[in-house]
């Protein structure tokens, strides 16, 4: 019914003239586009940028409520650098350096995609398994990301090896990628990282994070918890 209105609306104006402010109306006015590549575009909108970010952010919310020191350093940052009432800005964000290895940290115990997919486009040898043009190969970000050869205690949530290089682990930047790489990677990224870095330090600063329970990570096309988290918010005024 929607698109319908809007169609009418369209057709009654110039297609180059036309807008409303959203997104849908643009898909609208384009001429190209039938209704199916529209439902498209706006379901892998809603479906890649809002349960990806939310996700995200509650798995960093359930991090940081695990490990109340960490969230004790990161409640510091916040009301170090950011002055009570003053919304805060990329000049802020710039200062804190421990929630964007929060942040990191969080992406490395639970990447929003656990694989990653390429199609070879040309044959290859790596390191000697020949890969055809055509074949489609998965990197699985979960496993990587968890190696004891590559991280010093995998499995505990420290940001602090994101500030300081840490004897023993051989970093490199292709060890993280939640956001993909190269001409695939994600478009949304840097609006992603201003809703998080945005959110996070307003929850943190007015809230003591607390949870009683421990949840597993479960693929459903994005890692998701496998329950839901019972997060308690705790007024610290």
């Amino acid at each position: 019914m929607k698109l319908n209105e809007i169609a009418k609306k369209v057709t009654k104006s110039d297609k180059q003239q036309f807008d409303d402010g959203s997104y849908l109306a643009y898909l609208v006015a384009q001429e190209k586009l039938s209704d199916e590549e529209i439902y498209g575009n706006m379901t892998e909108m809603l479906a890649a940028a809002v349960d990806t970010t939310s996700n995200s952010t509650l798995w960093m919310l359930y991090c940081l409520a695990k490990n109340p020191d960490c969230q004790e350093r990161l409640y510091e940052e916040v009301t170090r650098v950011i002055p009570e009432g003053i919304t805060p800005t990329k000049d802020h964000y710039n200062q804190m350096s421990y929630l964007k290895a929060a942040m990191q940290e969080t992406h490395r115990l639970y990447p929003i995609q656990p694989l990653i997919s390429r199609n070879v486009t040309e044959d290859m040898d790596l390191n000697g398994y020949i890969k055809p043009a055509g074949m489609t190969i998965l990197l699985n970000m979960y496993s990587v990301s968890r190696d004891p050869e590559y991280f010093e205690d995998p499995l505990i949530f420290k940001p602090e090896r994101w500030l300081d290089r840490v004897k023993g682990e051989s970093l490199n930047h292709f060890l993280m990628l939640p956001f993909g790489f190269g001409v695939r990677s994600c478009i949304g990224r840097r609006m992603a990282e201003q809703e998080m870095h945005t959110l996070l330090p307003m929850i943190i600063r007015n809230f003591q994070v607390e949870i009683d329970k421990e949840v597993d990570a479960v693929s459903q096309i994005i890692l998701s918890p496998d329950q839901p988290l019972d997060l308690r918010l705790v007024d610290r005024h």
